[in-house]
């Protein structure tokens, strides 16, 4: 679910920004690359305009010039509107050379890939359809341009965090030195949980979610059904997943002491790689947690 920060230098004076939810209608996010993506720039543009407002330009970043180009194509226009352009983060060789060979390389190669480059006339970036194997160009965009305010938005940045480490993908330092900074400003997050009963429907079927929206706390909600969630407890930190899991289990109004045994058992779990209290040190900030 998104985040969003903005990652600071080693000065923190400047607060982070929020993000916001996806919003898009379950046919959409079946739908094709391009469609969600010309989704989220819709999406992100309506967000922009609470920036606009304060006399401030808002750039929203894609991933590269090929994307730009089939996003123009798609929308007819790179400004959406008024103090609103869209740009790649990584521009094409052919426009970032700096040597004849860069240049040539750049004139006969469509793909290949050139600077992260920033954008000096952008008071606030959004960031909107990057991968996981792209992060690493927002990390340098941000080693570029230290100072502006960035927004990462609908990046599921859950899910790459999953991936890091693994071939093709960036290391887990990533997370450490740079994802660490970026803090959730809305978080939603729902999980489903399966466990066998001792006596009749025999299997128990129970879900949650955790949700958030800064500054206020993460809210770990149980499914009572019909649409409607219950607030089982807020927490200043973010809970890792063992502990959402044991948290509405122990909410569950279930009358059998086997199974309950069995559920609180199975809620200490080790977790995922990224929130074990012992990487804390690893971490250059708590953004993430907090």
């Amino acid at each position: 679910m998104p985040a969003s920060i903005r990652p600071s230098s080693s000065s923190s004076s400047s607060p982070p920004l929020p993000s916001f939810p996806p919003s898009l209608p379950p046919s959409l996010q079946a739908s094709s690359a391009n469609s969600i993506g010309s989704a989220n720039i819709n999406l992100a543009t309506d967000v922009a305009q609470y920036f606009v407002r304060e006399g401030k330009q808002v750039v929203i970043l894609v991933p590269d010039k090929d994307e730009l180009d089939l996003i123009e194509e798609g929308m007819g226009t790179l400004e959406p509107s008024a103090n609103v352009t869209i740009r790649a983060v990584r521009a094409r060789n052919s426009e970032s050379a700096e040597t004849m060979g860069e240049l040539l390389l750049g004139i006969f190669s469509r793909a290949a890939k050139g600077r992260v480059l920033p954008w000096y006339n952008a008071d606030i970036y959004i960031s909107v359809i990057t991968s996981g194997q792209e992060l690493p160009d927002l990390e340098a965009l941000h080693a570029a341009d230290p100072e502006k305010p960035m927004i990462f938005f609908n990046l599921n940045l859950e899910t790459h965090r999953g991936d890091l480490g693994l071939p093709a993908f960036p290391s887990k330092d990533l997370h450490y030195r740079f994802l660490s900074q970026i803090k959730p400003a809305y978080l939603l997050r729902t999980r489903q949980y399966a466990q066998t009963l001792s006596r009749p429907p025999f299997i128990l079927n129970y879900q949650g979610a955790l949700f958030r929206t800064y500054p206020g706390g993460y809210q770990c909600m149980l499914d009572t059904g019909n649409g409607r969630y219950r607030r089982v407890e807020t927490s200043k930190n973010r809970p890792a997943l063992s502990g959402f899991k044991e948290i509405i289990t122990q909410a569950l109004d279930v009358d059998d002491n086997e199974t309950l045994a069995n559920l609180r058992k199975g809620a200490f779990s080790k977790g995922t790689w990224w929130e074990k209290e012992e990487n804390q040190v690893k971490e250059v900030s708590d953004n993430w947690r907090t």
